[in-house]
């Protein structure tokens, strides 16, 4: 055995494979290579649907209709730039959500512990940490 299969065969790892394009993701999903979601019995590959903000991206929001028929488990969104009907429908659906943020402020701080989150992304992960630890 290489040292991959070694890891692989103690250690459960989750790749989020994130993205605002639906068509990147269905892509990904169709093409022969794809080995599913649990490729290894301690491997899951995880489909991110990002949530971007339409008026300081200039990208447009993707709608739930964009990602009808791929097997989502995880929404990505800013917590300042989501509607609070995306988030319940998300909810309602049993996705897990990552909430990220530029920087830690405290209305960003209230959103977490409103929103609960099931990841945050941020690289201000030290504070993260000690806040909650607080």
């Amino acid at each position: 055995k290489g040292r991959l299969s070694t890891l692989l065969s103690h250690l459960p790892i989750r790749v989020i494979l994130d993205s605002l394009s639906p068509t990147l993701l269905r892509a990904i999903v169709a093409d022969p290579r794809w080995p599913g979601k649990h490729p290894h019995a301690n491997v899951e590959l995880a489909l991110s649907a990002d949530y971007p903000d339409p008026t300081r991206t200039g990208l447009g929001n993707p709608t739930l209709s964009d990602f009808d028929g791929l097997p989502l488990d995880i929404v990505e969104y800013h917590w300042n730039w989501v509607t609070d009907g995306q988030y319940q429908a998300w909810r309602s659906m049993g996705l897990e959500t990552t909430m990220w943020m530029f920087s830690a402020t405290v209305e960003a701080f209230d959103a977490i512990e409103t929103l609960r989150p099931t990841y945050v992304l941020t690289s201000e992960a030290p504070l993260v940490r000690r806040w909650l630890e607080y």
